[in-house]
């Protein structure tokens, strides 16, 4: 009967009970099991607990996080092994979204100034990718996984559609000039080199105001030098001696 085909899922925490209908397909199974094993709760669009007041954020960001649903999860995850096997960039990373702030953990720099008339786009690295090192003018440093990426350290990538199947932008340029923080971003954001966040990414980056369209899709990216105009600024704008 098709009572009898029904398989259902008994997920612990916040997450919602889904029921598959499961007939034997091999495919199904795979996904049944591979959601089994992947399941751990997330927040999505976590605020950045290293700023102080609460930042901007664009209309169509809401600055509440919402919980991750079974789907958005397994979807993450799905990405994330896409992301291991797209050729071209060099790393991968999960990615929220939080607003600007006046002065980041990177010489209390103006995130929006920062970025103001240039090609690129702010992030707050997680910990683990300034080598663990909280909360103020963090270096680059990785290892285990985790690519170094600290303060004023940039980098070239693409956004995945969720699930994988291809690109969701055109490539785009990225700074760091801020910290996510592990304590109050968990979920998120590693706090040593080699750990892994709640969908198993051992990177993750904080946007200030993503391109259009995007909510929290994974990152595919390499490390590249940041322009002249872009070190200049820096050095202009930092204001406690936080320099390359």
């Amino acid at each position: 009967s098709l009572a009898q085909g029904i398989i259902k899922l008994q997920v612990v925490g916040t997450l919602p009970r889904p029921h598959l209908v499961a007939p034997g397909m091999a495919k199904l199974q795979f996904v049944v099991a591979f959601a089994l094993a992947a399941l751990a709760q997330a927040r999505l669009g976590g605020l950045n607990s290293s700023n102080e007041s609460t930042p901007e954020v664009p209309n169509y960001v809401s600055s509440k996080a919402q919980p991750m649903n079974f789907t958005q999860e397994l979807t993450t995850r799905l990405s994330l092994l896409a992301a291991a096997s797209v050729e071209g960039y060099s790393s991968h990373a999960t990615t929220t979204r939080y607003g600007d702030t006046g002065a980041s953990a990177c010489g209390s720099v103006s995130t929006a100034e920062l970025v103001a008339g240039t090609r690129y786009y702010n992030v707050a690295s997680a910990q683990a990718m300034w080598g663990g090192h909280c909360c103020w003018c963090g270096k680059s440093g990785g290892g285990g996984g985790t690519t170094g990426l600290g303060c004023f350290s940039c980098a070239k990538g693409r956004f995945l559609k969720h699930g994988g199947k291809g690109f969701a932008s055109e490539e785009i340029h990225i700074v760091v000039g801020d910290l996510c923080p592990h304590a109050g971003n968990e979920r998120w954001c590693p706090e040593r080199p080699g750990h892994v966040n709640s969908v198993g990414s051992h990177n993750h980056l904080d946007f200030s105001r993503p391109p259009h369209g995007i909510d929290n899709n994974v990152f595919v990216f390499s490390p590249t030098s940041c322009s002249s105009e872009l070190r200049e600024r820096h050095e202009r704008l930092s204001k406690h001696g936080c320099h390359r």
